[in-house]
C-alpha cells in the first residue's frame, strides 16, 4: 500500500525563487506594461472622461 511522505516541520523555507514567464526585463516591460497601459487607458475614459475615440488617438500616437 502506498503512503505519502509525511511533511516535516523543520523544512528550510528560505528557499524562495521567482520564475518569470520569459525574463524579468520582457515581464515587466510586455505584461506588466500592458496592463498598465490598459488601466491608463481606462482611466482616461472612465476617469477623465475623455471620448473613447480620442483616447484611441492617443493609444496610436504613443504606440
Amino acid at each position: 500500500m502506498a503512503s505519502l511522505p509525511m511533511a516535516s516541520g523543520n523544512q528550510d523555507l528560505s528557499r524562495f525563487s521567482i520564475n518569470w514567464i520569459v525574463s524579468r526585463q520582457a515581464d515587466l516591460l510586455w505584461f506588466i506594461g500592458g496592463a498598465l497601459a490598459g488601466y491608463g487607458m481606462f482611466f482616461l475614459h472612465a476617469g477623465l472622461r475623455l471620448d473613447m475615440v480620442t483616447v484611441w488617438f492617443i493609444w496610436v500616437i504613443f504606440l
